[in-house]
């Protein structure tokens, strides 16, 4: 399951990426911001849930260094 997910979420930002640069080449640059507070979000909550998922294993007694 980690697996895919990774592959989902490296194919979403590589379509934000390419997009944000399309609009950029095109002259529509505030289209191409648009996409900065959708990538702000998406590092916040792949952040946060990193951090829960360490203080789980932590909490369990697993190694916290992993």
């Amino acid at each position: 399951m980690k697996k895919a997910s990774a592959i989902v979420q490296v194919i979403i930002m590589l379509l934000i990426v390419g997009y944000a640069t399309t609009m950029l080449y095109l002259g529509h640059f505030e289209q191409s911001l648009v996409m900065l507070p959708l990538m702000m979000a998406y590092y916040v909550f792949v952040t946060v849930r990193h951090q829960r998922r360490q203080a789980k294993t932590s909490k369990n007694g697993d190694d916290p260094a992993c």
